[in-house]
């Protein structure tokens, strides 16, 4: 017989022998359950060729096997038997140097005979010496002389795009001339191919850290490939899938398959980049003075947290960072720093972290430009309390507020400031109050059903900013109090608080509000007792 693993399409090979080579090529893994049969191939074989008797579903505790000639168990008629344990064949007298026993229990006769058409037994010995017999049978037919054969074929050899049975294109598959015609049997070759450059799937695509990794590799294989995965050139697994999980950045690397088949002895291979970046976190601003002076004071802006193999970028005021001689970036474009910062640095500012998978931008940060000014303590009809200024800073739009409303007894020319005066580093105005508000109009009683609308005013520079407590619990802060349908519910005090920022000075009055109702309304001394009460509670603001 031919070699096993002798490529089929280089030359051509006896059918008979390819039918041995598949047969004995075919993997023995019997089920536990099935019954012992005895195939013969071919079933009809021509005189002096051969023919193979394959055995199945041998048992698994096997200890030897004997085959025997005809359909008795019979001594004299003992072919030969093989004990696996010691891997020893012993010869029958039935032996007529034409049988062959191989180690898988199948059996080959070659050059057979028309004595050799019947029936044929074997013998299966198990380790607990319980038997287990099956009969094959074949038979043989003489070859008819002065006979022409013919053969087709598609191809000149065979490849794995061959049809599973061989055909001649017309009604026949043998011809025999000037004779009757008969067709044979189909026979279906088991071709040996590959692997093919097996693909791995998915196709390399980043991979986010905490992400599961699971790889399949595919090789077109006959028979199917067996796999292996190296990582960085580091053997992993031998399976057809890679799974990972909670992959981080040392995952990234060289991804390798490798299908080996174990019939060509041929091995191919495949390798895909893996990447594994981590998601950037979330930037933030961090800053040195986050209320600076005007031209006096420098400002360092800080991107937040530290980030390797990233890009740094800032915005102000939603634009891309410009040039400019006050602003200047260090540490990798980490740090911004603002030299004499102006009214007009106020932001806002986003600092961004990206890399080549993933781009972070922080929340905006405004910077409270403050400015100094010159605050002279003196007030309507008063001489200044001092000659010498105090300075104060104050943020722009605070400043911007502030409205000077009285002339100024040191100046020369007494000329009171324009809201266009209202700039850094020169004397602003002449804070004062606020004076002791007045609530209007000066109702005190009211009848139930009706609309309570008080409003409140003081005088003050700049202007105040107004609160409205009702028996001593605040209620807004607006200059205006306004209650439709009032009740007698709504008996009690009504306070009218007033507070100047720029003076730090606060100032107050008490309004009691009575709706009738049929209700005598609050006594003198509960009305007393609120009005302390806000008192008091004026005085903690």
């Amino acid at each position: 017989m031919g070699s096993p693993s002798a490529p089929l399409h280089r030359r051509c090979i006896p059918w008979q022998k390819l039918l041995l080579t598949a047969s004995l090529l075919t993997f023995w893994n019997p089920p536990t359950t099935a019954q012992l049969t005895i195939e013969s191939r071919p079933f009809n074989v021509a005189e002096g060729k051969e023919v193979l008797l394959l055995a199945h579903n041998l048992p698994h505790n096997l200890f030897g096997y004997i085959w025997y000639k005809g359909e008795r168990v019979d001594a004299s008629r003992r072919i030969g038997s093989y004990v696996i344990g010691i891997q020893q064949i012993t010869l029958g007298p039935a032996h007529s140097g034409r049988e062959t026993i191989y180690f898988n229990a199948s059996l080959l006769i070659q050059n057979v005979t028309q004595n050799d058409t019947g029936s044929i037994t074997l013998q299966a010995i198990k380790e607990d010496l319980v038997n287990e017999e099956a009969t094959g049978r074949f038979r043989v037919y003489r070859e008819l002389s002065n006979t022409t054969y013919l053969w087709c074929v598609n191809q000149s050899g065979a490849s794995r795009s061959d049809p599973p049975g061989w055909s001649c294109p017309g009604q026949q598959d043998l011809t025999v001339f000037n004779m009757s015609v008969r067709r044979s049997d189909p026979v279906t070759l088991n071709v040996l191919y590959g692997p093919d450059a097996p693909t791995i799937s998915p196709l390399n695509t980043p991979y986010r850290a905490g992400e599961n990794l699971n790889l399949t590799c595919h090789a077109a294989s006959n028979p199917t490939a067996q796999y292996s995965w190296f990582v960085n050139g580091t053997f992993q697994q031998s399976t057809q899938e890679l799974f990972i999980p909670n992959i981080t950045v040392n995952n990234s690397g060289s991804y390798m398959c490798q299908a080996h088949n174990s019939a060509t002895g041929l091995n191919r291979t495949t390798v895909t980049a893996i990447t594994v970046y981590v998601e950037l976190p979330k930037p933030y601003i961090t800053s040195n003075n986050s209320n600076p002076i005007e031209d006096k004071d420098a400002v360092t802006l800080t991107c937040e947290p530290v980030t390797e193999n990233t890009t740094y970028l800032w915005w102000v005021n939603n634009q891309s960072l410009s040039v400019s001689p006050r602003l200047q970036l260090s540490n990798g474009n980490r740090i911004l720093t603002l030299l004499s910062v102006t009214r007009n640095d106020t932001g806002p500012y986003e600092c961004g972290i990206q890399n080549s998978e993933s781009a972070k931008r922080s929340d905006p940060v405004t910077l409270n430009v403050t400015c100094e000014y010159l605050l002279f303590l003196c007030g309507p009809g008063f001489q200044p309390k001092s000659i010498q200024p105090e300075v104060r800073t104050l943020s722009s739009p605070q400043v911007q507020r502030f409205r000077p409303r009285t002339l100024w007894p040191f100046y020369n020319q007494e000329l009171p400031l324009s809201s266009d005066d209202i700039t850094c580093g020169f004397v602003l105005f002449v804070p004062d109050g606020p004076d002791t508000p007045i609530i209007s109009p000066p109702d005190l009683s009211y009848r139930s059903g009706a609309n309570l609308n008080l409003s409140c005013h003081s005088d003050s520079n700049p202007s105040p900013q107004y609160s409205w407590l009702i028996n001593g619990t605040l209620r807004q802060h607006t200059q205006v109090l306004f209650i439709s349908k009032i009740t007698s519910n709504n008996n009690g005090a009504y306070a009218c608080f007033v507070s100047n920022l720029a003076t730090g000075r606060n100032n107050s009055i008490v309004k009691n509000i009575s709706v009738s109702s049929g209700n005598s309304g609050l006594s003198a001394r509960a009305t007393v007792s609120i009005i302390m009460g806000i008192l008091v509670g004026v005085a903690l603001m």
